[in-house]
Order: C-alpha cells, then structure tokens, then sequence
C-alpha cells in the first residue's frame, strides 16, 4: 500500500513540475531581464511593459541601433510603464525586469 500512495504522490508532483514549467517557459518569454539592447520584434515583443523599478534604472526607446537616436528615454527611480513598436530597439541599465503586459 505504501509503494502505491508513493507511486500516486511522485505522478501529482512530476504533473506540477510539468505545469510550473509552462508557466515558467511563458514569463521567462515575455520578460526583459538584464541589460543591452534588445530589437523590438526580435528580440522581444512589441507592446506595453512594466518595471517594478530600482534606483537608477535607465531606459531608451531607439529608433535604431545608435543609442543617440532616442525615441523616448528616462530614468526611474521606481515602477515604470514603457511602450515599444516593432523595428524599435529597447536599450535597458540597471533596472529590474520589465514583463510584458499586451501588444
């Protein structure tokens, strides 16, 4: 009887690692996490994102490659909002992660 209810409970688990990992792989895909530059329908998704924000996080919205051609730019100290377009690039420093909201 025993064996059977181990049996039972190790099948539940590996099912919740199973899902976990789904939502793991999805958060991770809609997440910005680290510093760079970051092509807007490349590298991440066009849209809306949100920080959680941490002191001297700076971001820029780029119209190209070229870090001077800024689109839009800030720094926070706190939460932020950012929108980015597809052919944009998103240029990112010291921040916490922003996650995607909508497109």
């Amino acid at each position: 009887m025993r064996a059977a209810d181990l049996t039972g409970r190790e099948k539940a688990v590996a099912a919740r690692e199973d899902a976990v990992k789904v939502v793991e792989t999805a958060v991770e895909g809609n997440t910005v996490a680290g510093e760079g530059v970051y092509e807007v329908g490349a590298d991440i998704k066009a849209g809306t994102y949100k920080t959680a924000g941490k002191r001297g996080c700076y971001y820029a919205v780029l119209n190209s490659t070229d870090t001077s051609d800024i689109a839009d730019n800030n720094n926070l100290d706190g939460p932020g909002v950012l929108t980015v377009s597809t052919g944009q690039y998103l240029q990112v420093s010291g921040c916490a992660d922003w996650v995607w909201q909508t497109g």
